[in-house]
């Protein structure tokens, strides 16, 4: 969602401070799913959930007042449970971020789409385990039709160590043919989202940042008429960053929570309703610990949990899952970067529901000099 990241891209990004750059993921996360209920009564068997995707990240520096940041990728999703591929390119994201004075920041955005539409009934399926946020892949939106967007942030300083911002935005969608077969232009509701971060520096280096964010959604419509009245989410996060000489560990825990979704209309319920965004609250917890053998060559470790409630998502969302493994980061000189890394997956959902897997991630940055 473009609203949810609107503080971070406006007042972390590099592109203020650095050069140009290109930026891709490739990542593969495959997931074995066991316990799941089968209608007519007992369990699926176990039902393999894969999904690889290429994420892309331009942004470019046109001037010391104008920074342009292009986003596009393309994932392949596999649901064993009726043997379907999803594959295609997701919708692109261009945005102008203008900087009339320091503290300020003015952006236009729009929605490219060049996502997946008109969806069969065995890709909807496909689509409703990718949307899934207990899954945890990457991309788990395709297609939400032509949109723009607008953003206006400000940062200040309130001492010599402590900085803070806040911003607001506000993304409007166009209609667009969800479901194949002529059911109707669905087009999902407009999005408002207010932000803030507190920056506190310490000596040496450390760091904590603590950020909210509360997002208003629209009401989405089907031919026209309401069908989907979203609730609100609260979002709160904090990061703790601490080098010490070649070492550095990153602690970061991130609370969602989601009001429930208020159905209008019955028709196509069981494979439209899935489009809005999972009520329910999640807590996510992160630590990376990374040791720098050179200026230019870096390991790290890393784990992450994730818990899911009170989530009304008709594929159970519920549960709690963990991830951890090895990563590396390597500088090829000054214009380029390579990073690699390995999680393996355990989980456990509503019910008997479990389910482990493997997720590899390759990244390539490279930058303008």
């Amino acid at each position: 969602m473009i609203l949810a990241g609107a503080f971070a891209v406006l007042f972390t990004s590099e592109a203020w401070a650095g050069p140009s750059s290109f930026v891709i993921g490739v990542q593969d996360r495959r997931l074995n799913i066991a316990g799941v209920d089968d209608p007519a009564g007992g369990d699926f068997p176990a039902v393999d959930n894969e999904q690889t995707s290429v994420r892309s990240t331009w942004t470019w520096r046109t001037t010391e007042k104008l920074t342009i940041v292009a986003q596009t990728g393309w994932a392949n999703s596999f649901l064993e449970l009726n043997d379907t591929e999803l594959a295609g390119m997701t919708d692109g994201r261009l945005r102008f971020l203008y900087r009339p004075a320091p503290a300020w920041v003015l952006g236009v955005g729009t929605i490219i789409p060049f996502g997946l539409y008109e969806l069969t009934a065995n890709e909807v399926t496909a689509a409703q385990w990718t949307w899934n946020p207990r899954s945890g892949f990457p991309l788990s939106s395709f297609g939400a039709g032509l949109g723009y967007e607008l953003t206006l942030a400000r940062a200040f300083d309130l001492s010599d160590n402590v900085s803070a911002g806040v911003a607001g935005a506000f993304l409007k969608h166009a209609e667009f043919d969800l479901l194949a077969g002529g059911t109707g232009k669905y087009r999902l509701g407009d999005e408002f989202g207010l932000s803030s971060a507190l920056d506190i520096r310490f000596a040496r280096g450390r760091m904590l940042r603590l950020d909210f964010a509360y997002v208003l959604f629209g009401t989405d419509q089907l031919g026209g008429a309401d069908f989907v009245d979203q609730g609100d989410q609260i979002q709160l996060g904090a990061q703790l960053h601490l080098p010490a000489g070649a070492f550095t560990t990153t602690w970061a825990l991130r609370g969602v929570t989601k009001g429930d979704n208020t159905l209008f209309q019955t028709d196509d319920a069981d494979s439209l309703v899935e489009i809005a965004q999972a009520s329910g609250s999640y807590l996510y917890f992160d630590g990376r610990i990374a040791y720098a053998f050179t200026r230019d060559f870096l390991f790290h470790v890393f784990g992450r949990i994730t818990a899911s409630d009170e989530s009304e998502y008709a594929i159970g969302a519920n549960g709690t899952s963990f991830q951890f493994g090895p990563g590396i980061g390597w500088r090829l000189g000054r214009s380029a970067s390579i990073g690699l890394q390995y999680g393996y997956i355990d989980g456990h959902g509503d019910g008997d529901v479990s389910f482990d897997g493997s997720d590899i991630l390759f990244t390539l940055e490279l930058r303008s000099q």
